[in-house]
């Protein structure tokens, strides 16, 4: 394996995302989210990936979610193959004054016709903590783990990422700003990840 040099050490991206959510009442949400992630270094665009998702509040600290995923992903042959992923969420929350707390655990399955890639099975853990300014703005923090079942990344945990970043809530419109830093665990040769992610998301 050749490992990359002091100037490929680390990548950097640019992760944008557009989306509208329905309420049908209380506790059922669906989402449809629009994914364009960037490489900047050159400029190119990387994935495009539209996403629906139905969420279900079984408890009003504990939430269910069902999606699917269609990606189109450049490879290492810098062409775009096709993608489909499917995954269930499982998400608990608390609230100790103004700091919350919630863990979600995921289960996703992705798959291609491509003959150059392998399907992938993952679990993923994100644990994230945030402050409540009782304002229209709200830090949070996090971590999310990548644990690989099978597939081109072999068996164990993947990667890991860190994140940090701030929600703006404004009636029905939400706009995030956020940082994250992911590395690979499995392969250590490839690049470390610098991203920066914008987010906007409207309540129909």
């Amino acid at each position: 394996m050749v490992r990359p040099s002091p100037a490929q050490a680390a990548d950097e991206e640019l992760w944008t995302k557009v989306g509208v959510r329905y309420n049908f009442n209380k506790r059922l949400r669906l989402d449809f989210d629009q994914h364009i992630r960037f490489h900047t270094d050159p400029w190119r665009v990387d994935n495009v990936m539209p996403d629906l998702s139905g969420n279900y509040d079984i408890k009003k600290w504990l939430r269910v979610t069902l999606g699917y995923r269609y990606l189109q992903m450049r490879n290492r042959f810098e062409r775009f193959v096709e993608w489909h992923r499917v995954y269930a969420d499982v998400r608990v929350k608390t609230k100790s004054h103004k700091f919350k707390v919630s863990n979600r655990l995921r289960y996703q399955e992705q798959r291609s016709s491509d003959f150059s890639a392998d399907n992938r099975h993952w679990f993923r853990d994100e644990l994230l903590f945030g402050y409540d300014t009782d304002s229209f703005w709200d830090p949070f923090v996090g971590t999310e783990l990548f644990y690989a079942i099978a597939g081109q990344d072999g068996t164990g945990f993947h990667k890991y990422r860190l994140e940090a970043g701030v929600d703006f809530e404004v009636n029905n419109h939400r706009l995030g700003f956020e940082y994250r830093y992911e590395d690979k665990l499995l392969d250590v040769g490839d690049p470390s990840l610098h991203i920066l992610v914008l987010s906007y998301a409207f309540d129909i």
